[in-house]
């Protein structure tokens, strides 16, 4: 065998192994990222209340108010009702020293300007929560 063919044999061995293991490159953090997002994109404040820390620091349109679990839970549904979500894509996430940063576009069915989100994540007793949610109107 040659070896152009095979570099290509194992370019070939190499893509069809990583194409068959793809839940194995994703971490917990990302499955919880991924989590947070859907329920954010759904509208789903009770689906976001469980990767909630016991208190949450809420920003929304520049009123920050520190909340606990069940009331950050009523204030994301409040949000929900009265801006329903048409889209919500978390467009950059970054770590550092087990704290998660992630930023996001969240359109609301109606609005041609969308919102951006912050998140901040952090690990707590091995488990991954959302710290802080800060929602604000973008300038153009």
């Amino acid at each position: 065998m040659n070896g152009l063919a095979r570099s290509i044999l194992l370019i070939v061995i190499w893509a069809a192994g990583a194409w068959s293991f793809p839940a194995a490159a994703q971490s917990p953090n990302d499955a919880v990222i991924h989590d947070v997002q859907e329920a954010i994109q759904r509208g789903n404040a009770e689906a976001l209340s469980p990767h909630l820390e016991p208190r949450v620091d809420v920003s929304i349109f520049g009123v920050q108010t520190l909340y606990s679990r069940a009331q950050t839970e009523y204030v994301m549904r409040a949000f929900f009702r009265d801006h329903p979500p048409e889209q919500f894509v978390i467009q950059r996430t970054v770590e550092e020293k087990g704290t998660w940063l992630a930023t996001g576009r969240y359109w609301n069915r109606g609005d041609a300007h969308p919102y951006r989100v912050t998140l901040v994540f952090r690990e707590r007793a091995g488990a991954v929560q959302v710290r802080s949610i800060r929602i604000e109107h973008l300038r153009s």
